[in-house]
């Protein structure tokens, strides 16, 4: 239980720059340190906040994968001319629900 303790302290030293813009997380685990230290977090919430950091932190790890596999230039040209076919054709569609203030139109 106390190498789990000192891991969840040194959580921020191992995140990347990327991971740890989420710092709104290191907050509440902080306290969640601090309460299993003076006994007010029973072992059970304990170990199911251990399994959410656990389970962040892979996620995190698949996003930063996904962030850095590189894209086909087909890839990137088929979601550029869908992107502006959908902004084309949206105000002809929106037309009847929003009236005159329908944009470019």
């Amino acid at each position: 239980m106390q190498s789990i303790i000192q891991e969840l302290q040194s959580l921020p030293a191992k995140l990347s720059a990327s991971c740890w813009r989420c710092s709104w997380f290191s907050a509440p685990m902080r306290a969640t340190i601090a309460g299993r230290k003076a006994g007010s977090l029973d072992r059970f919430a304990f170990i199911q906040a251990e399994k959410e950091r656990v389970q962040l932190i892979d996620h995190i790890g698949a996003c930063e994968r996904i962030k850095g596999a590189p894209l086909a230039s087909v890839f990137s040209i088929k979601i550029r001319r869908f992107l502006f076919l959908y902004l084309t054709v949206l105000p002809v569609a929106v037309v009847d629900k929003v009236g005159i203030w329908t944009p470019g139109l």
